[in-house]
């Protein structure tokens, strides 16, 4: 997983690399740690 201002890159075994918006997944708490 990698980091930016604006955008976090995480790696879904069953989709491969994603770009998510930061700020929908802090408000939504979409991703946990593993």
């Amino acid at each position: 997983m990698s980091t930016e201002e604006d955008r976090i890159t995480v790696f879904f075994e069953s989709e491969g690399y994603r770009v998510l918006s930061r700020k929908l997944v802090e408000e939504g708490r979409l991703l946990q740690p593993a």
